[in-house]
């Protein structure tokens, strides 16, 4: 380890997380690798990405695309994604969850997709007070095929017990939340066919880069069901 290395980490020890700079948080995560020149290294990457949200929420494999010599190894880019990984279960296990307002919404929905760089739909069942009591990944990838995700939907939700009701959720990792025809088709068909089996679908949120959107507020002809626990919000 190098003497900036240690240093940095009496720093850490001494000031604490808050007070080290978005690229001393990533010097300092790397001085627990084999990476040589981390000071370099840091600047570069942070120079790259901008932020370290941004870092964390990059795929392993484009970390790891650029020969530049400042770039860092395939060890410390796993290191990355396995920080984020972990934060996010941390959150989730650690965390009772409701759906009843914006806020709640916001705080629910971003911990969910949280460092997520491809398209992912869930469905996400509630109880009578809208606490979450559990999220179910429908696929992976982009859907251009309805029936594909439906198909899954329809079975995931069959087989739940003690159901109050659900909502569907997706991200657009790579652009806004406004919905795109399939988005919308795929949602009237799951609340038509679910409806005929009484199943309540309050809503389907869409998280994108910068913003989330609620279909049950935007587009005013799909037919979900009313709680009075449960507040929809525009797009935000």
């Amino acid at each position: 380890m190098s003497d900036y290395a240690k240093e940095l980490q009496k720093k850490y020890s001494k000031i604490g997380i808050d007070n080290l700079s978005e690229s001393e948080k990533l010097e300092l995560v790397l001085s627990f690798t084999k990476e040589k020149r981390i000071r370099e290294k840091s600047k570069y990457i942070m120079k790259e990405y901008g932020s370290l949200k941004s870092l964390f929420n990059a795929n392993v494999e484009y970390l790891l695309s650029d020969d530049n010599d400042d770039n860092i190894s395939e060890n410390s880019a796993t290191l990355i994604k396995l920080i984020q990984y972990i934060s996010k279960e941390y959150l989730k296990s650690s965390n009772r969850y409701f759906i009843n307002n914006k806020k709640n919404a916001i705080r629910y929905f971003q911990a969910l997709y949280m460092g997520e760089a491809e398209e992912k739909l869930y469905i996400i069942s509630v109880d009578s007070k809208m606490e979450v009591t559990n999220s179910y990944l429908i696929s992976s990838g982009s859907f251009n095929n309805v029936e594909v995700p439906l198909r899954k939907i329809i079975d995931c939700v069959m087989s739940m017990k003690s159901l109050f009701g659900i909502f569907i959720s997706h991200n657009h990792p790579c652009s806004n939340s406004e919905p795109s025809p399939a988005d919308i088709e795929l949602t009237d068909a799951v609340i038509s066919i679910l409806h005929s089996y009484k199943i309540k679908v309050f809503d389907h949120i869409i998280v994108g880069m910068n913003s989330l959107t609620s279909l049950k507020s935007l587009v005013k002809d799909i037919n979900f069901d009313y709680a009075s626990q449960y507040e929809c919000f525009p797009v935000f």
